[in-house]
């Protein structure tokens, strides 16, 4: 069943990979040098730019593994390499929005110029194309889908909505319908500055537990990215 998934994931769009916890980098040169092993004087392998979100793991010996991909937006073959500490700033320190509203079926995060809700609702998976290996679901409507693993979701995001400044920001559909189990208590959002806003959740059934992040720049919707645990 887990052979299945990790199959499909690499026809993703998405980066994947395995981590604790979203990340940028801190450094005013505007890159960080990642390095094979824990050390200045291991080889350099790759540099991540102050755009991109990168993915962290154990703290070792003052440098933290990390997760990254390079390549276009079909290259999702994760590598693994070597950032110091004092180069790695976590999104989950960054400055955080409030809660403005909580319901059953939605959460509503932001402040007097932002505001974030996510919706949710039951899945009728009859309603859907599904397909399936050895008795494990695969795809929905032909796409990978996230939340379980190889179980018909029961619930899924029914919309994602940003507005800032009142400017409603659009957000595509492919952006969250393929996303499914979403725990609305999870969603967090960060804004590291005035024109950047970070949106996260944690969702999942347990076995298909996965992180999402979506990046709003300059009042536009940029990409999301996910994080398999």
């Amino acid at each position: 069943m887990k052979k299945a998934f990790l199959l499909l994931s690499l026809l993703l769009n998405t980066i994947v990979c395995l981590g604790q916890s979203f990340a940028i980098i801190n450094d005013k040169d505007g890159f960080v040098n990642i390095r094979k092993q824990p050390s200045l004087e291991a080889k350099i392998i790759a540099r991540i730019n102050d755009d991109e979100i990168f993915w962290i793991e154990e703290l070792k010996q003052d440098w933290y593994g990390v997760y990254f991909s390079k390549g276009d937006e079909s290259d999702v073959t994760a590598k693994r390499g070597y950032i110091h500490k004092s180069r790695v700033k976590l999104i989950s320190n960054l400055a955080k929005l409030g809660i403005r509203s909580v319901k059953p079926n939605a959460r509503i995060i932001g402040n007097d110029s932002i505001a974030v809700s996510v919706h949710s609702s039951k899945f009728n998976m009859k309603k859907h194309k599904a397909e399936y290996i050895n008795d494990a679901l695969v795809t929905i409507d032909n796409k990978h889908f996230w939340g379980t693993d190889g179980n018909a979701p029961k619930r899924h995001i029914l919309s994602l909505e940003v507005f800032i400044n009142h400017l409603n920001i659009a957000i595509p559909k492919s952006a969250y319908n393929d996303l499914y189990e979403p725990t609305l208590r999870s969603l967090n959002c960060y804004v590291p500055n005035k024109s950047t806003l970070y949106i996260i959740m944690e969702n999942g059934d347990g076995a298909g537990g996965y992180f999402v992040i979506w990046i709003i720049k300059n009042n536009k919707y940029q990409r999301r990215s996910i994080q398999v645990v």
